[in-house]
């Protein structure tokens, strides 16, 4: 049974890319009835990238379990083509996501974002918005470094288990990501549905990544 590994060729890579471009150009399209009140498109845009981001994330770090379970091999390759292009569209969305939310609050101010002006000078901002800011930062290096390696030459330089160390990063990636995410809900006050969605797709990654790490044990034995 072949799963995950339907796109061997470079051209049907190219076709995979072609596809998330067009998902992600959906994603933002629909976006903008979900913010009807809107009155920026900056502030749309900044939404829909930062939620494909999420789900991007998300099915990178559910590929590889469900590889295992479909296929009952003992272990994943170190690269999969599949999820290497969805990393790719995850970093991009994440980092135009950080462009357009940077527009939507305290005009643009970015040191804002962090930190509060008084008038002995700046002091770090330890609330929900801020912490939710800082939680974003972290989160932007490693997008920045996981899109960096998400290429042959890196791989081919950093060997096979140097690479899969790093690209494990996503994990905590997904942490900050969600914390990120569950801060601006509270910050811009969204309706519960985008918190119990977000929850849903929580748990259903947690329960996924369980179950493949149950299975690699078991068939290592």
């Amino acid at each position: 049974m072949k799963f995950l590994s339907i796109f061997p060729s470079e051209r049907s890579r190219w076709l995979t890319h072609a596809g998330l471009a067009i998902l992600t150009l959906f994603g933002c399209y629909i976006a903008f009835p979900l913010l009807p009140d809107t009155y920026k498109n900056v502030r749309v845009l900044a939404f829909a990238t930062g939620y494909l981001a999420l789900i991007f994330i998300a099915v990178t770090l559910l590929i590889g379990p469900l590889q295992l379970i479909l296929q009952k091999r003992k272990r994943n390759p170190v690269n999969i083509s599949l999820r290497r292009d969805i990393g790719i569209w995850a970093a991009l969305t994440g980092l135009l996501h950080v462009i357009f939310g940077f527009q939507v609050h305290l005009q643009g101010h970015i040191i804002l974002y962090f930190f509060t002006e008084t008038d002995t000078g700046y002091l770090p901002r330890l609330n929900t918005f801020g912490a939710s800011n800082y939680l974003g930062a972290v989160a932007t290096i490693i997008v920045f470094v996981l899109l960096t390696l998400s290429n042959d030459v890196s791989m081919r330089m950093l060997k096979g288990k140097r690479w899969k160390r790093l690209q494990q990063l996503n994990y905590g990636l997904i942490i900050l990501v969600l914390a990120h995410t569950f801060g601006y809900q509270i910050v811009s006050k969204r309706e519960p549905t985008f918190q119990y969605v977000t929850i849903v797709l929580a748990v259903i990654l947690l329960m996924i990544q369980a179950t493949g790490f149950v299975i690699t044990r078991q068939r290592r034995l």
